[in-house]
């Protein structure tokens, strides 16, 4: 029988445990304006705010991430669908974490990108965010080019 996986030491596996213990992570939508046949999220359509993060329930983490600072944890990651058409909700949690001493990274397939003008403009609207990562391979490229990426 083949081996499937990764093989880590009992000292890699804790430090793998600890780190999982310093990290919290959000979904913010379930809608994506791209349709790529591979994704491993059940997406939606843009339109449908059902599958969005109530911008309340937003708030109420928001005031809990301090205390959750206060326990270790220390990295915060937004994703979705794509987390960036929830602005509002992304907004709300990221200045919250980074209030309290903790680091935030978006995944995002950069849609939103069309030109370095507008693409520096929406990373400075989310100060809180201080790691972007762009996600892109053969199948965002029949949706977003490359160049959204670059920018």
């Amino acid at each position: 029988m083949d081996r499937v996986g990764v093989s880590l030491s009992g000292g890699q596996f804790k430090d793998l445990q600890s780190l999982s213990s310093k990290h919290v992570a959000f979904s913010l939508t379930e809608a994506c304006p791209l349709a790529c046949r591979h994704c491993i999220v059940s997406t939606t359509a843009v339109s449908d705010k059902s599958c969005y993060l109530p911008i309340d329930e937003a708030r109420e983490y928001a005031s809990q991430l301090p205390g959750l600072r206060s326990r270790g944890v220390r990295f915060v990651s937004f994703t979705g669908g794509e987390p960036l058409l929830a602005a509002r909700q992304l907004q709300v949690l990221s200045d919250a974490a980074s209030d309290c001493g903790m680091n935030s990274t978006v995944v995002t397939a950069c849609h939103w990108a069309d030109n370095p003008e507008s693409a520096l403009r929406r990373i400075r609207s989310f100060p809180g965010i201080q790691n972007w990562f762009l996600s892109t391979d053969i199948y965002h490229l029949e949706f977003v080019p490359a160049d959204n990426v670059v920018r």
